[in-house]
């Protein structure tokens, strides 16, 4: 239901309102499922930049990372795949052992 409402919703969203609209959407989905938080984010060059998040009050927003720290990551986005986990613990292990991961969560 929540998706349907969300999907006509953004039909009939403004160039000038679409980032508060992902924003507000990112909190339904959040809320929703029992989550802290949502990012969404673009690679560039050599970083991956967070370009939309919304996380429960008192966290802190997950920051930018250089691509080089997150390997696995960035070559799960650079694929075009969605990440998607709710803790630390539901990545694999490949993931959970890099470096920047304590520091990004």
């Amino acid at each position: 239901m929540l998706l349907t409402d969300l999907s006509a919703h953004f039909v009939s969203v403004t160039a000038e309102t679409i980032d508060n609209e992902i924003v507000s959407a990112q909190r339904q989905i959040v809320e929703a499922l029992d989550l802290d938080r949502s990012t969404l984010g673009r690679l560039d060059v050599d970083r991956f930049v967070v370009t939309h998040s919304w996380a429960l009050p008192g966290l802190p927003p997950l920051p930018g990372y250089a691509i080089k720290d997150l390997l696995w990551f960035s070559s799960v986005l650079s694929r075009g795949d969605t990440l998607c986990c709710s803790r630390l613990d539901d990545l694999p292990e490949e993931a959970a052992l890099e470096e920047g991961v304590a520091r990004c969560w």
